[in-house]
């Protein structure tokens, strides 16, 4: 249980916090970007501390766009209502590019909690337009991962509300978050 505001900022900004995914698929790394986005990277590392994500898995690929999203434990889907409050926007105009991690939201302001997505391929630039999700961070090793998790790629059954564009066609798994402070 959360509380109904977001945590305060916990994060030294003198200091590189990492987070390591041990998934079913192999290790992946993260930089958090602290310094253009603090509050979302402090965001998913107070989650990550208190093992919010630990078990999830990765619900979503879709290749149209070359994301692969992850970040509900709660139903392991896209209406996962997250930890009871919404996180701030920090910035529009963002660009999307291979290996970036993204906050995910609706498509309203200031929606976004604990979804998040990598993104694992040029088309991902066709969110640029919309430049609302934020870039929390970077991936910096395991990107190769990443890319053999989004050759696992299946298709949604047509009747299934809870899943857009595919999902893996095995469970994948992200067994722990590790956060880093250097």
């Amino acid at each position: 249980q959360f509380p109904k505001t977001p945590p305060p900022l916990c994060n030294d900004p003198t200091k590189t916090y990492t987070a390591n995914l041990a998934t079913s698929e192999g290790d992946v790394i993260i930089t958090l970007d602290t310094k253009k986005t603090p509050n979302t990277a402090n965001n998913f590392a107070v989650l990550s501390l208190y093992h919010y994500y630990d078990g999830t898995s990765i619900d979503r690929i879709d290749t149209s766009i070359d994301i692969l999203q992850s970040g509900s434990p709660k139903t392991q889907d896209i209406t996962d209502p997250g930890p009871g409050y919404n996180i701030k926007d920090e910035g529009t105009g963002f660009k999307y590019a291979d290996g970036d991690v993204v906050m995910a939201r609706g498509s309203a302001a200031n929606s976004a909690s604990a979804q998040y997505f990598f993104v694992v391929g040029a088309k991902a630039s066709s969110l640029d337009s919309q430049g609302t999700y934020v870039t929390f961070g970077h991936v910096t090793t395991g990107l190769d991962v990443l890319h053999k998790i989004e050759g696992l790629y299946q298709a949604c059954n047509a009747s299934d509300q809870t899943c857009l564009g595919g999902a893996p066609s095995r469970i994948v798994t992200i067994k722990t978050v590790t956060i880093t402070a250097s």
